[in-house]
């Protein structure tokens, strides 16, 4: 199995019951498909955060009351070329989810352009692995999937993916 290591902390956005579990088995069937690292379903708000974790919570609770509730739309499946985007689904970009990470980059002042998606799979397989294995993603999966969000997680991404761990959450 080819896994990553990462050292930072993570902003996600979490689909929750039956939504959750839809993703959650097809990360699952993947995972068992390509020998890949098992993750639980989530927007990344925001990533790459280095500061220290009393601060993280602090300006999240910022961010959380200045925000509220907001629906998700995952539209399409799609591969890509960075493993933890391997392949993922499209998140239609609203007015109320580009403003939350727009906020977010600001009160976390780390600026970056956002294109917000929900991976189903970390790796490195083929292109040609890729395309089939979206072939039965879209048999199973009726897009537009929608979702509403009222938590923000913060996430310890310290090593692989596998050993990732949830550590805060707050309501919008």
């Amino acid at each position: 199995m080819s896994t990553r290591s990462l050292h930072e902390y993570s902003l996600w956005l979490e689909p929750k019951g039956e939504k959750y579990d839809q993703l959650k088995n097809i990360i699952v069937d993947l995972s068992i498909a390509t020998r890949s690292p098992l993750f639980d379903p989530h927007l990344t708000l925001l990533g790459g955060i280095t500061m220290p974790v009393e601060k993280i919570i602090e300006k999240i609770k910022i961010l959380a009351e200045r925000s509220r509730a907001i629906t998700l739309s995952l539209i399409a499946t799609h591969s890509g070329d960075f493993y933890y985007k391997s392949i993922f689904l499209e998140c239609e970009k609203t007015e109320s989810l580009m403003n939350l990470n727009k906020e977010a980059q600001k009160i976390f002042s780390q600026p970056f352009e956002y294109n917000p998606h929900l991976s189903l799979l970390y790796s490195d397989v083929s292109q040609t692995k890729k395309d089939m294995l979206i072939e039965k993603i879209n048999r199973k999966l009726i897009l537009p999937l929608n979702f509403v969000v009222d938590t923000i997680s913060l996430w310890e991404a310290f090593g692989p993916a596998d050993k990732w761990q949830k550590i805060y959450n707050v309501f919008l």
